[in-house]
């Protein structure tokens, strides 16, 4: 995971995702080893959430 200024990226081979700050709906810590973020799909509208859990969570590091 890189996490920027302008962005989080999550670099796993078959589950990516490259989220903008600007697209997103709210960031939380929801719990002291969740990190999660909701958005909406560029291509269908839909709400969507992603969460890293333990040792992925920003926070924990």
């Amino acid at each position: 995971m890189t996490v920027t200024d302008r962005r989080a990226y999550f670099g796993h081979p078959e589950s990516w995702l490259d989220l903008e700050w600007g697209g997103l709906d709210a960031v939380d810590l929801v719990a002291p080893d969740i990190f999660q973020c909701s958005y909406r799909d560029r291509f269908d509208g839909l709400g969507r959430v992603c969460r890293a859990y333990g040792r992925t969570c920003p926070a924990v590091r």
